[in-house]
């Protein structure tokens, strides 16, 4: 499904896009090229969770951490740990 279906009415708007294109910008400097889909996806998904086993780029990067981002940014033991409590009765 073409990303413009996806968000539905919003992709016909120029000014959506820009807005999401600046938002975007600002995180190529704490991101290589090949991670800016994964966040731009979380962003224009509203996602409440970015799950991910990248340490180096996202786990552990602490300028990203201290931007206000929309979503959480955790590993998949941690999600399971919170949101499941998986093993504890």
């Amino acid at each position: 499904m073409p990303l413009s279906e996806f968000i539905g009415d919003k992709a016909k708007n120029p000014i959506y896009w820009i807005y999401y294109l600046e938002e975007i910008a600002k995180f190529k400097k704490l991101l290589p090229q090949k991670d800016i889909p994964i966040l731009f996806g979380a962003i224009v998904s509203k996602a409440q969770v970015l799950i991910t086993l990248d340490k180096k780029h996202f786990l552990g990067n602490e300028k990203l951490r201290k931007m206000k981002f929309p979503c959480e940014i955790m590993n998949p033991g941690d999600f399971l740990g919170k949101y499941f409590r998986l093993g504890k009765k």
